[in-house]
């Protein structure tokens, strides 16, 4: 029993430590999501403290008013939009090997074969495989059961490593459909504006 548990927290510590990893590359996602939606109101504050009158013109001018209403539309569409890419790429916290781990806890514990294949779904797990090769090599079960166990974390967390790190690109394409569109109706647009009217009064 006391090897069994040792196996079962040896691999709740490898999928915990796989985790983490995970969401250490998901930080920077993330990073980029907050830096695309906020980006536009930085350049409005810098543009309006370097002395452009940006705040009069949206004040005044019913052109420069509804520039601004698209550019905020356009920025909650771009923030919902790369939210939902960060969500979707996210990997789920479940250990993929958890079924594995189990049996190999019952086997470790004493468990008979038949026993253990019983408290576990066969099906999902591919176990048949892997039996018939521990009865033709004689090698032991529980070690071929571990090294599967290992081999499907590694791939699962090279899959999600992946699929963050094409997230990182596919960023791109919100910023450039609604942020940077979204940048000249809050910025271009009112400055231009502003620009005008200030020219017209002198």
């Amino acid at each position: 029993m006391l090897e069994a548990l040792r196996s079962l927290q040896s691999a709740r510590t490898q999928a915990s430590n796989t985790a983490q990893e995970l969401l250490a590359e998901l930080a920077g996602p993330q990073a980029t999501v907050k830096l695309v939606t906020w980006l536009p109101v930085g350049v409005v504050v810098l543009a309006q403290g370097l002395g452009f009158n940006i705040l009069d013109a949206l004040l005044t001018n019913l052109l420069a008013q509804l520039s601004v209403v698209a550019g905020v539309v356009l920025l909650v569409v771009a923030n919902r939009w790369s939210n939902r890419m960060v969500q979707a790429a996210t990997p789920s916290s479940d250990d993929p090997a958890a079924g594995l781990n189990l049996f190999i806890a019952l086997l470790k514990s004493g468990q008979s074969l038949s026993v253990a294949r019983q408290s576990v779904d066969e099906t999902d797990l591919a176990l048949g495989g892997l039996v018939a090769t521990a009865r033709t090599t004689g090698a032991p079960l529980a070690d071929l059961l571990d090294a599967r166990a290992r081999a499907i974390r590694e791939q699962h967390a090279t899959r999600a490593k992946h699929a963050l790190r094409q997230l990182s690109v596919r960023l791109t394409i919100p910023l450039g459909a609604a942020v940077l569109p979204a940048l000249v109706c809050l910025v271009v647009i009112p400055l231009f504006i502003s620009l005008t009217s200030t020219a017209e009064t002198f």
